[in-house]
């Protein structure tokens, strides 16, 4: 490696720590603000909420500073296709990064700031959390040695969201020119659309709330008070439970106009095995099969119950479901959960797909093409639910 090469490859990792550290510490600059600018004092137990949600805003803001800058590396990117076995266990996706010397360097600086620099420059509200901290002076010491070893943990744990970012993202320009300027403006946009969120929701938070609060004490009680907290437990529960419901519905409509459509046309029509189980958990077998014209069609059922999740199928009978956590377009972190669909079958093989997601890929050549009804990965003809009824409805599913 030249100098000038090497010279890059710091400037690179010097611009990915700065970006850390300012998405790090915008919720504690709020916090901090917000405590120097009004003259009046919050209830203790208000206040303390509000740095208790500080200090979460702060994780999260630390995951997606580690997440944007490990999705935008290009040469670690470069560096983990490049490998002739991409790991795929956990304890092998976390070696690939601990591999990284860049890791080390970033962790290393990281950690030598947190303990230079005093306690409360940026951990105000953590100091506010404990009891005696901001007077203790040993709490410069170990209230980083607590940290640094969480916000690592953190740290791995968004490296691994960018690792599925990658697996994921969609086809490219295939000019040098064009995919650079491509993604430099991708990273820009996402980068402003993370610091307005994180800026925005912390003096929102650490500002105005404490504010309103003083002006408006019924909004203190309205805040905190058990009906409120029951509504949000609600929204976060409902759609938990809301989703496979709507997938067992949606299953159960597909089984009914299968039925009437075999009998409607007098095709022989198999007993369906496991028809509500395949939409949690894939098995090894068919579903069912059905016969027309003579030839028979074993066919298998997936279900995918988030329909924001998108779907994508690979070669040797394995997919994945991604499951993106956003708010305001920005993807905090991406879930990816694995599944196998492949069965052995002389007949030719249908997979179904039933509940749908909003969007259906396989994969090619290392990055994802949108799939059609009809269309084939690895030997199975994929359909929707729809699509599936449609063709066999019109006779036509080898067409």
């Amino acid at each position: 490696m030249t100098p000038l090469q090497l010279l890059k490859r710091a400037y690179h990792t010097l611009d990915r720590i700065l970006t850390v550290l300012f998405l790090y510490l915008i919720p504690e600059i709020a916090y901090v603000y917000g405590q120097y600018l009004y003259d009046f004092e919050l209830n203790p137990e208000v206040a303390k909420q509000i740095a208790v949600l500080s200090t979460v805003v702060m994780v999260l803001s630390f995951h997606s500073a580690i997440r944007f800058v490990t999705v935008h590396n290009a040469p670690l990117r470069e560096k983990f296709f490049a490998l002739e076995k991409r790991p795929k266990t956990l304890p092998q996706r976390i070696a690939f990064f601990l591999k990284q010397p860049e890791l080390w360097i970033g962790s290393a600086i990281f950690a030598l700031l947190h303990f230079i620099v005093p306690v409360r420059s940026y951990a105000m509200h953590l100091t506010d959390l404990i009891p005696g901290a901001a007077q203790n002076p040993t709490a410069q010491f170990w209230i980083p040695a607590l940290l640094l070893p969480i916000l690592f943990v953190i740290s791995l744990k968004a490296r691994l969201t960018a690792m599925d970012r990658w697996l994921v993202t969609e086809d490219q320009p295939t000019s040098a020119e064009s995919k650079k300027k491509k993604l430099l403006n991708e990273s820009g946009l996402e980068m402003t659309r993370i610091t307005a969120i994180y800026l925005g929701g912390s003096l929102v938070l650490c500002n105005v709330l404490p504010l309103l609060i003083s002006m408006f004490p019924l909004l203190q009680e309205l805040l905190f008070a058990p009906l409120t907290v029951f509504v949000i437990v609600c929204l976060l529960i409902v759609p938990r439970i809301w989703r496979p419901v709507r997938a067992i519905f949606k299953r159960r409509s597909f089984l009914k106009k299968l039925n009437e459509i075999c009998r409607l046309h007098n095709i022989p029509l198999s007993a369906i095995d496991l028809p509500y189980r395949s939409i949690f958990q894939t098995t090894d077998r068919e579903s069912f099969s059905v016969t027309l014209n003579g030839k028979r069609y074993a066919c298998k059922l997936i279900g995918a119950v988030k329909r924001n999740a998108p779907t994508v199928l690979r070669a040797n009978g394995r997919g994945s479901f991604l499951h993106p956590f956003r708010f305001a377009r920005v993807t905090f972190f991406t879930r990816v959960t694995r599944f196998e669909f492949g069965f052995q079958s002389e007949d030719q093989k249908i997979l179904i797909v039933n509940p749908v997601p909003k969007k259906i890929y396989r994969r090619e050549d290392g990055r994802n093409v949108p799939l059609d009804n009809g269309d084939t990965v690895d030997g199975y003809k994929v359909y929707t639910a729809s699509g599936f009824l449609g063709a066999l409805d019109r006779n036509c599913i080898d067409r």
